[in-house]
């Protein structure tokens, strides 16, 4: 009879135990979009600018568009459009038509923009990477041209000096250093990615340089930072500058991902 009471009362504590829930799963639970839905600002580090206001709209059909104004450059905004999805439970990706995505984190009220590699960046402007809700407010600026809208100072070839704000050296790439060599005459570009010849037309639009018809030979190379400038020109359009002798390419995301010098 005793260990027949006792056998109830294990499946009893048994029972219990299947239907609890705590609350840490529950929180881990993918939030759904219209959760996460809405409007998003804040003014995020430029690498040759003041800084840039970065508004950030997701709607409820998981698309989203961005503005950025670059401050004390040009008050036109940069406009970007694309669709939205979850990675994880706690990570979206922006994916604009075929280019690489870039990653947000989603915190409570707010939301953190990430490194290429889903991590928080670190250092004295980390904070600045987070977006508040509500719409950020771009300072009353005189219109003046970018620092950089000409043509002329574009022409000529430009070697790569840093990469994803990381400098290089030959030995990271098969023969010599990536370069990209505009012809202001014929709007054509062509380089060398670290491993194969590479070209295309170009476009200027204020300080936004957009490249078109890209091509590149097929030479297989070993090189440890060769597959990272293809995929940068993949990205096709970017907002420019040029001071102090350097060219600076910005990606969507308001980060330096080519510097160059002649």
């Amino acid at each position: 009879m005793r260990l027949f009471s006792l056998y109830i009362l294990a499946l009893c504590f048994s029972l219990t135990a299947c239907n609890s829930h705590t609350p840490e799963q529950e929180t881990l639970a993918t939030p759904e979009p219209r959760k996460v839905a809405g409007q998003y600002g804040g003014t995020i580090p430029c690498a040759s600018c003041e800084g840039i206001v970065y508004n950030l709209e997701l709607k409820e059909d998981s698309t989203y568009t961005s503005e950025m104004v670059y401050l004390g450059e040009d008050v036109r905004p940069y406009n970007e459009a694309g669709k939205y999805y979850y990675i994880n439970e706690h990570i979206i990706a922006l994916q604009k038509d075929t280019n690489l995505p870039s990653f947000i984190q989603v915190e409570e009220k707010r939301l953190r923009m990430l490194d290429g590699d889903t991590q928080i960046i670190q250092g004295d402007l980390a904070d600045m990477y987070i977006l508040k809700e509500g719409r950020a407010e771009v300072p009353k600026q005189e219109s003046k041209p970018a620092t950089v809208a000409t043509t002329t100072t574009l022409s000529g070839k430009w070697v790569l000096k840093k990469l994803s704000g990381r400098s290089v050296s030959a030995t990271d790439f098969a023969r010599e250093l990536p370069y990209m060599d505009f012809n202001q005459k014929e709007k054509h570009m062509s380089g060398y990615d670290g491993c194969n010849r590479t070209g295309g037309d170009y476009t200027i639009e204020g300080n936004t340089l957009k490249f078109g018809g890209l091509f590149s030979t097929k030479m297989a190379c070993i090189t440890r930072r060769g597959d990272e400038f293809a995929a940068f020109l993949n990205s096709n359009t970017f907002a420019y500058t040029i001071a102090n002798g350097e060219l600076t390419l910005t990606g969507a995301n308001g980060k330096a991902v080519f510097t160059a010098t002649k």
